[in-house]
């Protein structure tokens, strides 16, 4: 890479930057997964009927999901946590490894977006599903 990371205060319209399949990387540059999903936020929009987090962009319906399912139940986030993660948007990483649960990204955890994503923050601080 030749080009210094586009950077961009933290602030929710980095997540222009980003789309599904860039690979994610933890402060200390560790690959920790790839984006899943996008969601861009609704501060300030009615996000009355909204979905989870957890459903959004999502089929549920796969045999990996199903298993998934079966061993660790519902992936649904506390009530507050998904407000806050509806409201600010965020992005859903698909974690390394065949049944790694789901991280979700805020934009203030994002330091850098170029052909990645660099995160300030390490795998253990995301939020992860329940």
């Amino acid at each position: 890479m030749s080009e210094e990371p586009f950077v961009r205060a933290h602030d929710r319209s980095i997540l222009n930057d980003i789309h599904e399949g860039m690979t994610v990387y933890d402060r200390s540059g560790d690959k920790i997964g790839t984006v899943e999903f996008v969601h861009f936020g609704t501060e300030g929009t009615d996000v009355s009927g909204a979905s989870s987090p957890a459903a959004a962009g999502r089929d549920r319906g796969s045999f990996v999901d199903q298993i998934a399912s079966t061993l660790w139940g519902s992936d649904n986030l506390p009530d507050t946590v998904q407000a806050r993660l509806n409201n600010s948007g965020f992005i859903r990483m698909d974690a390394k490894g065949l049944f790694a649960k789901d991280r979700y990204i805020t934009p203030d955890q994002i330091t850098a977006v170029d052909e990645a994503v660099h995160l300030g923050a390490t795998r253990d601080e995301l939020t992860k599903t329940q």
